[in-house]
């Protein structure tokens, strides 16, 4: 390819660090299937990185629920 050239050091590390970042445990998954084209690949590890981030926000709303823990009465004994 007339246009292709190898990646700058600077590039390179840019590019890992972004990875890295978006790829905190280090194990690469994606929701396309096997022997999908590249594409679809990295458009599956954006939407597994995705899937991940809402999983970890539910556990941490899951953890510090927003609703103090409250005693629930019935109507006719509330401010008894």
């Amino acid at each position: 390819m007339e246009k292709e050239r190898q990646l700058t050091e600077q590039e390179e590390a840019r590019l890992d660090a972004e990875y890295r970042a978006m790829n905190s445990h280090g194990i690469n998954t994606t929701t396309a299937p096997e022997g999908a084209p590249l594409e679809e690949v990295q458009e599956g590890m954006k939407e597994a990185q995705a899937a991940r981030e809402v999983a970890m926000e539910d556990e941490v709303l899951e953890d510090h629920p927003s609703v103090p823990n409250t005693t629930v009465q019935p109507a006719d004994r509330v401010g008894n």
